[in-house]
């Protein structure tokens, strides 16, 4: 029991676990096999500093980084187009679509998620349109937000009730965000997008978040 707690601590905390010569030593055990895939994104096109947060982005929410040239060579595609690291993290997901799907599907081969109403994803859309620079709260009235949250954890009852870990998948523009508005209340409450699962997956949708009303 106690050698399973502490794999579960370390589980949750991964991603501050790993340092950057933690990051500096995977790069230097890779690159002996690896020689192109790192020498190609380090430091060329990213900094040391960039790609630990890009890996800890992924830590943080419970994706394994264990394939690490997947990872790399992905960052190397995207990083002439974007130094922005929560942007090249999604562009990372994308690319582990199979570990992803392997995480949250069933022994029928089946992901039982929670959606999102479509009033949601345009509330959420909108308000990210009107802004500058995200806000932490996206911009969304606190009615509004109490009631995504009230909406979120009766789905997220219903799903423990039924046996299966909470999942909500959404569109993948407001993936991150929605992860970010409603990680301090449900952590362990997963968020995936559509686009970061394999196209041949099968979704079964379980419940679904709603507003009823806007302020």
């Amino acid at each position: 029991m106690l050698a399973t707690h502490l794999m579960e601590v370390i589980r949750r905390h991964a991603d501050k676990l790993l340092g950057r010569q933690e990051v500096q030593q995977l790069l230097e055990n890779l690159k002996k096999e690896y020689p192109a895939v790192v020498e190609e994104l380090v430091p060329e096109q990213l900094s040391l500093g960039a790609i630990q947060k890009v890996l800890q982005n992924l830590l943080r929410e419970g994706i394994p980084i264990r394939d690490l040239v997947t990872i790399l060579e992905t960052l190397a595609d995207y990083a002439g187009m974007t130094k922005n690291v929560e942007v090249l993290t999604e562009y990372a997901r994308y690319s582990l679509a199979e570990t992803i799907a392997k995480l949250y599907k069933d022994e029928d081969e089946i992901i039982r998620a929670i959606t999102l109403d479509p009033q949601i994803e345009r509330t959420i859309t909108t308000s990210l349109q009107k802004q500058k620079q995200v806000q932490e709260n996206l911009g969304l009235s606190p009615a509004v937000i109490q009631m995504i949250y009230r909406s979120v954890g009766e789905n997220v009852q219903q799903a423990l009730s039924m046996g299966y870990h909470p999942v909500i998948i959404c569109s993948p523009t407001i993936r991150a965000y929605f992860k970010r508005l409603i990680e301090s209340q449900f952590p362990d409450v997963a968020v995936l997008s559509f686009g970061e699962l394999p196209p041949d997956i099968q979704i079964e949708s379980i419940g679904k978040v709603r507003i009823h009303n806007e302020d």
